[in-house]
Order: C-alpha cells, then sequence, then structure tokens
C-alpha cells in the first residue's frame, strides 16, 4: 500500500489548517487569531473546531483507502 502525506491543497472547506507532530487539524475560524472572537466558556471556538462541511479532495485509481484519525474529545452540552 501506499503513503502520501496530507497536503494543505487536498483540504477544502476550512478558513485555516493548525499542524502539529503528525497531524494537521482543520479550522472553521483563524484559530490563530482566537482572540478575535470572544465568546462565553470560548464556545465559538469549540464549535470553529468542529469540521463539519471540511472534507479531502483528491483522485485515485486504488480499490482502497485508508485514513487515520484522531477525534476530538466529546464535552457536555
Amino acid at each position: 500500500m501506499q503513503s502520501s502525506a496530507l497536503a494543505d491543497e487536498l483540504f477544502q472547506g476550512h478558513v485555516e489548517l493548525q499542524h502539529g507532530d503528525g497531524w494537521v487539524k482543520p479550522w472553521r475560524l483563524p484559530q490563530s487569531r482566537a482572540a478575535l472572537f470572544p465568546s462565553p466558556d470560548e464556545g465559538l471556538l469549540a464549535r470553529a473546531e468542529i469540521t463539519s462541511g471540511v472534507r479531502l479532495r483528491f483522485a485515485t485509481e486504488s480499490q482502497q483507502l485508508r485514513l487515520h484519525f484522531q477525534p476530538l474529545p466529546t464535552s457536555a452540552p
């Protein structure tokens, strides 16, 4: 099986990508400017890290695809 690194160009529907050691986290608000979006209990930023609408877009002729991900921790409403 061939491996490919996640390139920023593959992500669509995000505002910013946060990179860490071997991971990429899409944001729907600019996380680097979080101070511009104050809200009680950081609720707005908590919703901005939920990646609904963010997608990976690519073409392949492969019959199999494996994607490793880590879900966000759940929080009480």
